[in-house]
């Protein structure tokens, strides 16, 4: 990934991650079919603000592009997507 701060208060941090099952015997038995170990690749970019030393603000999203394999496990391929945010307080 890359991770970039952009002044002392503001941070960018972006990943690009491709993900394969080690063992796929579990996922058969609960499905009762073959599965594949390519489970396909994600992105992601997540932005963090600091307001001060104790509260940060951040924004984030994420896409999952799956592979052929994953039809077994979702019925289609999908694209899946993830959008969050959170505010965080220390003390």
């Amino acid at each position: 990934g890359l991770v970039t701060n952009w002044t002392e208060k503001l941070a960018t941090d972006m990943n690009l991650t491709y993900f394969q099952w080690d063992e796929t015997a579990v996922l058969e038995a609960a499905l009762g079919t073959d599965v594949g170990k390519n489970v396909g690749w994600e992105t992601n970019v997540s932005s963090t603000y600091k307001w001060n030393d104790n509260l940060s603000f951040t924004v984030a999203a994420a896409v999952l592009f799956p592979d052929g394999d994953m039809e077994a496990i979702y019925g289609d391929n999908d694209n899946l997507y993830n959008i969050y945010a959170n505010a965080q307080y220390s003390f």
